[in-house]
């Protein structure tokens, strides 16, 4: 009976603590909408979470939708998420941008990440990404995306690749893809750059493929292959 009693005790206890560390906790939540009759419209939310020791997160998200008499489209989503340690200076924001645009039968879409941060744990954070699309309803793509960042050692990477699809008025089709990659470590003159370009030709049945490597301008790979579709 003792022990029950104890059991019971320590779980009354244990249930206690969590209720007044929940009671510490500091949450809100805020929406607003602003809608028009053409299918316009503007969201934000904004939700912010305060642990008991003053440490806050904040989520804000904002959606931009502009429909144009032309028919045109055009569609921007902001996020952001904010870390604040109470106290500390370092706040750190993580920030995202997707737009999207129709126009003329055309997609065009953007796509861009952010981290800007202050010190957090010893580290500091550079990082972008672009990214860049365009695709019509006959089938032609042209894909433009770029990747930087910088490491805390001060390294700094770029990555670039672009995409294009081409579909000609007989059917065939080419495609090319090329990239590029530049590592650049910082002071020590010796950065290096490494491309990449893959073909891909597709006519009256027959599919040519090719693909070349440089490292620092040298070809250290090429090959070309033909084969039946």
């Amino acid at each position: 009976m003792k022990i029950q009693t104890l059991l019971l005790a320590s779980v009354a206890m244990l249930a206690q603590a969590g209720m007044a560390h929940a009671a510490t906790e500091k949450y809100e939540s805020k929406t607003t909408v602003v809608k028009k009759d053409d299918g316009s419209y503007e969201r934000k939310d904004v939700t912010t979470k305060t642990d008991q020791t003053g440490n806050s997160v904040t989520l804000e998200k904002k959606v931009d939708v502009d429909v144009g008499k032309d028919g045109t489209y055009n569609a921007k989503t902001d996020t952001k998420q904010i870390n604040d340690p109470k106290g500390l200076l370092n706040k750190h924001v993580v920030e995202t941008v997707d737009t999207s645009k129709i126009s003329d039968g055309k997609l065009v879409a953007t796509h861009e990440k952010k981290v800007d941060g202050k010190t957090v744990a010893g580290v500091k954070d550079k990082y972008k990404s672009t990214t860049k699309v365009s695709e019509d309803a006959t089938g032609n793509y042209d894909e433009n995306t770029k990747v930087s960042t910088v490491s805390p050692t001060g390294t700094k990477t770029t990555y670039e690749k672009k995409a294009v699809v081409d579909v000609h008025n007989d059917g065939s089709i080419d495609k090319a893809t090329t990239t590029k990659e530049v590592d650049d470590p910082k002071g020590l003159g010796n950065k290096t750059t490494t491309t990449s370009a893959n073909t891909q030709n597709i006519s009256d049945g027959v599919v040519t493929n090719g693909q070349e490597i440089k490292v620092d301008g040298k070809v250290v790979e090429s090959q070309k292959t033909v084969t039946p579709q």
